[in-house]
């Protein structure tokens, strides 16, 4: 195939950034939704500031704290350079709307940086000019990064791919000593940015195979110790700081059902169903034109044996793709590149060799996409007669992927935006129905909660979430057994869900006039949680204001009654129920 022009290939590689932006420039008008409100906002929801990206804190907070610190008191996630990078970001804005933009400009900017990186990782193994920007071009516009573009919570794959990448093309430099230590620093930082980066440390090797036709034995070896010597500065340094920052945390911390019920499977259960999602992330690599933000509990299937057809035809692709990249390792190098990639950066978040916190993400797959990227940049520049109906084809695919990467994007503006939509095309997730009825009509918000339940028994937000519509129908036995099955829930975070849960069940039972019943709740309530009750106390007068309107007299002076009786009741409360019982009478 004739290759381009240095000028042509700029011309290409200025196209390819110019199509990426395209493709992603709808989230540039996003706010945060889904996870980046507990993580990348200034705020939260209820107004307290964001302790670690509310302000830039000094360097050494970021390196000794783990990834959900300020949100969750337990975590198993060590990424100290992402969080920074929120911080900084919301720094430079002067408002939440400003903030937002800032993050998703830097979002896509580092999305920008890695196809960029992608053209100059595949002319480094020698695929050509034509053949790196089919590379980039496939990468750049792939529609499957909507989510790690799109939600400012993608910044990890994004920042630990670049310095992955950037740290790659570094070792292979011709200047060994200032090419290594500049791979250690940025694969430092790639697994300060996401933990799985660690496999970039095993792509050097690949990437220096498929780099030249023939190595000699001795250039082998001095490029193994050379890899070797940075993964063990990198690494080293990554396991220190993380041991460090962890040591507390990691024991408290468990994989919600909710995102991950394979997780909580037996290994053999977990192995099996684990295997045909990895095949599913390889048909969304090839394909990624039906998308959602949600693809845990009730959403893909849990499979038990081995047996299951799903299982079998997963396997019988992923071992055909993975031994014809292997076999391609002297023939076709780029093949084996491809394969190596895609294998190498889904395996370790396939919860295959470990369960992770989410069953499936289309994030994890930002990287294992330049596999694809790198594939079909082989197939298109092959010197065969069909190389004109197969550019056509992957400009076809191009051409859906930028549609679909746009719609997905503007799917990210919000939560509103995000779960309304999400909720509609992907009706089995029970957590998406339960987001999308806090916007629905008040009409769909019963069904939909309904429906979430009927898909996951046990979802205690969705149960709750219920009660507190039937409470305010007035159904307050129906509220109270709604919020007694999600105390009762085997899958009940209680650090995260326990108060409100609790709190909510006393002042349905409070209203119902069931007063030693709530009694007991709240001795139960002031065990568990004295500092967080105390502020809550005040439902005690609202709910005898309301008995008060109803023409419940007595009912009201109950409820005053125990109030006034209470001594762990804020003075100022007391005074104010006895003065109302006062007037009462």
């Amino acid at each position: 195939m004739q290759s381009a022009t240095r000028a042509q290939t700029r011309l290409g590689l200025a196209f390819v950034i110019l199509a990426t932006f395209l493709a992603f420039s709808p989230s540039l008008d996003n706010g945060f939704a889904m996870d980046d409100r507990a993580i990348a906002r200034s705020t939260y929801d209820d107004g307290r500031p964001n302790p670690m990206v509310g302000r830039v804190l000094p360097l050494g907070e970021y390196f000794t704290s783990h990834y959900w610190r300020g949100h969750k008191e337990a975590s198993d996630l060590y990424r100290p350079v992402t969080v920074l990078s929120y911080a900084l970001c919301n720094a430079a804005g002067r408002d939440e709307a400003s903030q937002a933009f800032v993050q998703h400009a830097v979002n896509l900017t580092l999305h920008l940086i890695a196809t960029l990186a992608v053209f100059l990782l595949a002319r480094s193994i020698r695929l050509g000019p034509i053949g790196a920007l089919v590379a980039a071009g496939g990468f750049g516009v792939h529609a499957l990064h909507s989510e790690a573009v799109a939600a400012v919570s993608g910044r990890a794959e994004l920042l630990a791919f670049c310095f992955g990448a950037l740290g790659t093309l570094a070792f292979a430099s011709r200047r060994r000593l200032a090419g290594g230590t500049v791979a250690a620093a940025l694969l430092f930082l790639a697994l300060c940015s996401k933990e799985s980066a660690i496999a970039w440390i095993g792509f050097l090797a690949v990437h220096t195979l498929a780099r030249h036709e023939a190595i000699p034995l001795r250039l082998i070896v001095r490029a193994a110790w050379q890899a070797a010597l940075v993964a063990v500065l990198a690494l080293g340094a990554f396991l220190v700081l993380r041991d460090g920052a962890l040591a507390e945390t990691v024991a408290g911390h468990r994989v919600l059902y909710l995102v991950n019920p394979i997780a909580h499977e037996d290994t053999g259960t977990r192995l099996i169903t684990a295997i045909s999602v990895l095949g599913l992330g390889l048909y969304k690599t090839v394909l990624p034109f039906s998308l959602s933000s949600d693809y845990g509990v009730a959403v893909l299937p849990i499979l038990h044996t081995v047996t299951d057809w799903r299982f079998l035809l997963a396997v019988i692709v992923l071992v055909t793709c993975l031994y014809g990249g292997l076999a391609s390792v002297r023939r076709r190098p780029p093949l084996f590149v491809a394969t190596a990639i895609f294998f190498g950066f889904s395996f370790l978040t396939s919860n295959v060799p470990i369960a992770i916190g989410t069953m499936f993400g289309e994030r994890l797959y930002y990287t294992p996409c330049l596999g694809f990227a790198v594939a079909a940049a082989w197939v298109v520049t092959r010197p065969k007669r069909w190389r004109v109906a197969a550019f056509i084809l992957l400009g076809v695919w191009s051409a859906a992927s930028i549609v679909v990467a746009r719609d997905r994007s503007a799917s990210w503006r919000d939560n509103r935006t995000l779960f309304l939509r999400d909720a509609e095309t992907q009706p089995r997730s029970a957590r998406l129905l339960v987001g999308a009825a806090a916007f629905a009509p008040p009409t769909d918000k019963a069904r939909m909660l309904e429906r979430a339940i009927a898909l996951f028994p046990g979802y205690p937000t969705a149960l709750a979430n219920l009660a507190g519509l039937r409470q305010a129908q007035q159904k307050r036995a129906e509220a109270e057994e709604l919020l007694q099955k999600a105390l009762d829930s085997p899958h009940l975070d209680e650090s995260r869900e326990g108060f409100r849960l609790r709190m909510n069940l006393m002042l349905v039972l409070v209203e119902a006039g069931r007063l030693g019943r709530a009694r007991t709740l709240l001795d139960d309530l002031f065990a568990r949680y004295q500092t967080q009750v105390l502020p809550q106390l005040g439902g005690f007068l609202g709910a005898a204001s309301k008995k008060l309107a109803a023409s419940d007299r007595l009912g009201a002076r109950d409820l005053w009654q125990f109030v006034i009786a209470d001594q762990r009741f804020p003075p100022g409360l007391r005074k104010e129920a006895q003065a109302a019982l006062d007037s009462s009478r």
